[in-house]
């Protein structure tokens, strides 16, 4: 209704957000932190209307003695990550910024233009995970900082 128009949540072109991905190394108090940074999104960090942190937390069933996990569950998370991504950036709305590996568990930050649908979109994800448990964590990072801490 004129003169207020409706204003559309930003979208990332899949193409441009997607790598190049980066692996990095870090040592985290003795722990060895292996990180997947999507290098594709440094020169869009912090768009206007990305400012939410999803991060999908996965603790490993079964951690190898350094807290990774042995090459069968990297398949499962595999999957997983295949999914969460199918279903958080189907619409454009959220964008895989890094996959973080260590001490037994794997964590996917998302950033998204909205905290809501992610929150409504995942109890359905988490029927259909059965390898894992799966826990959804959200937070307001309109700098994008967890993900420039790492894109550096």
């Amino acid at each position: 209704m004129w003169p207020f128009t409706k204003t559309s949540t930003p979208t990332f072109a899949p193409t441009a957000a997607d790598g190049p991905w980066e692996v990095k190394k870090y040592n985290d108090s003795g722990a060895l932190l292996v990180v997947r940074v999507n290098m594709g999104l440094k020169r869009m960090s912090s768009l206007l209307g990305y400012q939410y942190h999803v991060g999908v937390v996965v603790p490993f069933r079964s951690p190898t003695t350094n807290g990774l996990p042995s090459r069968l569950e990297t398949i499962e998370l595999d999957a997983i990550e295949h999914l969460l991504r199918e279903r958080f950036e189907a619409d454009g709305s959220a964008t895989l910024a890094l996959a973080i590996t260590t001490a037994g568990r794997r964590e996917f930050i998302f950033y998204a233009a909205q905290e809501e649908p992610a929150k409504k979109t995942f109890p359905g994800i988490k029927k259909e995970i059965h390898s894992h448990e799966v826990q959804i964590l959200t937070c307001l990072d309109k700098s994008w900082e967890i993900y420039r801490r790492f894109a550096a």
